[in-house]
C-alpha cells in the first residue's frame, strides 16, 4: 500500500511538472538546465567514484503574488568496486521530481511549499559485512547486494523582505521539511577471506546451521528499511547593489539511527536531496554554510564555503564552490560551477570530491 500510494505521489508530480512545462510559454517564467559532473575517491564508506546529473527547473508566475517551481533531475553513479572488492559496483540511476509554490501575501512576507519525490530505483552495490568464519573469527568479508529504494518528502517554509525599510536589503527564510527513504535490500554473494565466493543459497545454509551477523541476516530476509529525515533550516542574507553575502545553517533528525537501512545505505541515502552545495556520501546531523554574491555588469560571482557533519562515526566535510555566470542577453545567462569537497571520518581517512557544472538559463 504504501509503494502504491509513494507511485501515485511521485507520478502526480510528474504530471503537474509536465504540465506547467506546456503551459509555459503562455506565462512569464525562467526555464534552466544545469548539467554536473564529478569523481570521488573510492573507500569502503563511499564505493561510488563517477557521477553525473543534470537538472531541468522551471519557473512560472500564476499572478502577481503567486508562482511555481517545477523540477526533474536524474542522477547516474557510474558504479566502482569498493577498496579491495571483488564484485563491481555497478551504480544506478535515480530521477527526482519536485513541484513547489510561493505566495507572496504582503509587500514582505511570503509562504513557501514544496513537494519532492524520486521514483523506485534499483542498483547492485559492494561493500564489506561483518563476518564469523568456520572457526568462529570475526573478520569482514566482501559482499553483492541489491538495493531497491525509492524517497518521498515535503517542506514549508517562511520568507521576510525587508525591502526598503533598511539601508542594507536583509532576506531571512525559514524552512522545515521531512523526507521518508524507504531501502529494500538482499545479498547477493560473498567472497570469503580464502576467496571463495559463497552464493545465496549457500549462505542461507550456513546461518541455520552456524548463525550470521545481523547485517547479514536481515539481508537474507530482503527486509524493507525506513527512516524519516526531518530538517530545519534558516538563512539570513544582506544584500546591497553590487555584492550580498548570508549565512544559512542546517540541522537534520531521524526516526530511527539511519543506518538501519543497511551499511550499503549509507551512502544511497546520502544522495538524497540537501540544502547547501555538498555531494554527501552519509546522511548528514548539522550542516553551516556562508555565501556571497558579487555583481558587476553582466558578469556575477558566487562563492560558498560549506561545513557538514555527518551522522555519528561518519566524519565531517568541507566544501568550497565558485559560480561565475554572464548574461549572454536579457533572455539568457550561462554559469559553470567548480566545486572541491574534503571528507575525513572518524578513522582519520581524507578524500576529495571533485565536480563542476555548466547551465543555462531562459527568461521569457
Amino acid at each position: 500500500m504504501a509503494s502504491l500510494a509513494t507511485r501515485i505521489f511521485v507520478s502526480s508530480l510528474a504530471a503537474a511538472w509536465l504540465a506547467g512545462l506546456v503551459a509555459a510559454p503562455a506565462i512569464a517564467g525562467t526555464v534552466s538546465d544545469q548539467f554536473s559532473a564529478g569523481a570521488a575517491p573510492t573507500n569502503q564508506e563511499a564505493p561510488r567514484t563517477g557521477f553525473f546529473s543534470d537538472r531541468l527547473i522551471g519557473t512560472n508566475e500564476l499572478s502577481e503574488n503567486v508562482g511555481i517551481t517545477y523540477d526533474a533531475t536524474v542522477t547516474h553513479d557510474s558504479g566502482a568496486p569498493a577498496v579491495g572488492s571483488g564484485f563491481p559496483d555497478r551504480g544506478g540511476t535515480v530521477f527526482r521530481f519536485g513541484l513547489g509554490t510561493d505566495w507572496q501575501f504582503s509587500s514582505h512576507w511570503a509562504l513557501l511549499a514544496r513537494a519532492v519525490g524520486s521514483l523506485p530505483s534499483v542498483s547492485l552495490t559492494a561493500a564489506t559485512v561483518p563476518f564469523d568464519t568456520a572457526a568462529g573469527i570475526a573478520t569482514t568479508v566482501d559482499a553483492e547486494v541489491r538495493v531497491h529504494s525509492w524517497s518521498a518528502g515535503g517542506e514549508v517554509g517562511v520568507e521576510y523582505d525587508s525591502l526598503e525599510l533598511l539601508k542594507t536589503q536583509l532576506i531571512a527564510t525559514l524552512t522545515v521539511g521531512a523526507t521518508d527513504y524507504d531501502s529494500t535490500q538482499r545479498l547477493r554473494r560473498l567472497r570469503q577471506v580464502n576467496g571463495t565466493v559463497v552464493t545465496l543459497a549457500q549462505l542461507q545454509q550456513r546461518c541455520r546451521q552456524k548463525g550470521c551477523s545481523a547485517q547479514i541476516r536481515s539481508l537474507l530476509r530482503r527486509d524493507q528499511f525506513a527512516v524519516v529525515q526531518s530538517y530545519g533550516a534558516a538563512d539570513l542574507t544582506a544584500a546591497g547593489h553590487w555584492l550580498e553575502g548570508g549565512l544559512a545553517g542546517t540541522v537534520y533528525l531521524y526516526s530511527q539511527d539511519p543506518s538501519d537501512l543497511g551499511f550499503f545505505g549509507v551512502a544511497a541515502f546520502g544522495r538524497g536531496a540537501v540544502m547547501g552545495d555538498a555531494t554527501t556520501f552519509a546522511p548528514l546531523r548539522w550542516s553551516a554554510r556562508a555565501h556571497t554574491l558579487l555583481r558587476a555588469g553582466r558578469w556575477r560571482v558566487g562563492l560558498t564555503g560549506e561545513l557538514d557533519g555527518y551522522v555519528a562515526g561518519l566524519g565531517t566535510s568541507v566544501v568550497e564552490t565558485l559560480k561565475p555566470s554572464f548574461d549572454l542577453t536579457r533572455s539568457l545567462r550561462l554559469w559553470l560551477v567548480a566545486a572541491l569537497q574534503h571528507d575525513w571520518d572518524e578513522q582519520g581517512y581524507a578524500g576529495t570530491t571533485a565536480w563542476g557544472a555548466i547551465g543555462l538559463r531562459w527568461s521569457y
